[in-house]
C-alpha cells in the first residue's frame, strides 16, 4: 500500500508461526525487497503448531536467502538447514545473495 521498494532489515518474532509469516511475505521475499531478516526458531512452539524447521526455511532458501546463525557474542556464521535440525532454539539472519 505504501509502495515500499526496499527493506534493509526485518525483525520477525512470531513464536513458532514463522511458516505462516513467511508465506504471507512471499512477494516480499521473492522480489528481494527485504535484504536481511532476523528471526528465531524455537522448535517446541513450532512443533506444537504442526510445523517443522524446513517449513520455515523453504520460503527463504527458495527466494535466494542464505541462513546464518547469530551467536551470543554477536558474530554470525553460515549454517546449513541440516545443521539447524540439531538446535532446539537459536537466532538467525537470512541474507539475500
Amino acid at each position: 500500500d505504501h509502495q515500499i521498494q526496499r527493506i534493509d532489515l526485518m525483525k520477525i518474532d512470531v513464536e513458532g508461526a514463522e511458516p505462516d509469516m513467511f508465506a504471507g511475505a512471499e512477494n516480499t521475499l521473492q522480489n528481494g525487497i527485504a535484504e536481511r531478516i532476523i528471526f528465531e526458531i524455537s522448535r517446541i512452539p513450532m512443533t506444537g503448531m504442526g510445523y517443522t524447521i524446513d517449513d520455515s526455511l523453504k520460503p527463504l532458501t527458495a527466494a535466494g536467502y542464505t541462513i546464518y546463525q547469530i551467536y551470543d557474542d554477536g558474530h554470525v556464521q553460515a549454517i546449513t538447514p541440516e545443521a539447524m535440525h540439531n538446535i532446539a532454539f537459536a537466532n538467525y539472519l537470512a541474507m539475500r545473495q
